[in-house]
């Protein structure tokens, strides 16, 4: 048998394994229902861009990505002040320079955090799917339902703020603190869950 008829014969393999995976799920109303939870809260995330929160917070921080990509400011070393006064770490706005790059104006930047906080819910079923033991996959998997159409949790994905940022990192954090009986595991946890609270001071609680 020669190579290409070898690599057809696993893809149609891997298409058919495949597609016996969905009738199953689909067979099954509780699998339709976290799949619609997911799917419809992932929609919601992207759904009228322009509302978007845009307050002294935001502004400062498009405001900031833009001038130091654009030259007209230097390399910030701390971010905007918090609630108390202090100035938050550097990690809070450099993330927002590195968006800027990739955008012209607020709402193409404020699509790039809905974007993100989509992939981190992808990024938690496909775990999910593949790391937790089939018994307790329902909880899981209803738990990162739930957290789909939380409306606090959209709303918190739909804003130029730094804390919005946080579940795309915090996948890593999760994923490092899981795997953290092996030395790539716990340098993970370690090293993104001290990077984690650079960005906000709740990322700790990601811990």
């Amino acid at each position: 048998m020669s190579r290409i008829e070898t690599s057809m014969n696993q893809m149609v393999s891997f298409r058919d394994r495949g597609l016996k995976s969905i009738r199953q799920s689909v067979q099954n109303p509780e699998t339709c229902w976290i799949i619609l939870f997911i799917v419809f809260g992932c929609l919601l995330r992207l759904l009228w861009a322009e509302d978007m929160k845009w307050k002294e917070d935001e502004i400062w921080m498009y405001r900031t990505a833009r001038s130091v990509v654009e030259g007209r400011m230097p390399w910030p070393w701390l971010g905007m002040s918090n609630g108390v006064g202090f100035l938050n770490p550097g990690l809070s706005v450099w993330c927002f320079i590195a968006l800027a790059w990739v955008s012209e104006n607020p709402v193409t930047m404020v699509r790039w955090v809905m974007m993100s906080n989509i992939v981190a819910i992808v990024f938690f079923a496909e775990f999910i799917r593949r790391y937790v033991a089939k018994s307790e996959q329902s909880i899981w998997f209803w738990g990162l339902a739930l957290l789909s159409v939380n409306p606090l949790a959209i709303h918190f994905s739909r804003a130029i703020w730094a804390t919005d940022i946080l579940p795309f990192v915090g996948f890593f954090v999760f994923v490092g603190h899981w795997f953290r009986q092996r030395r790539s595991g716990a340098f993970t946890w370690g090293l993104v869950g001290m990077l984690i609270g650079q960005i906000h001071m709740s990322g700790f609680f990601w811990q």
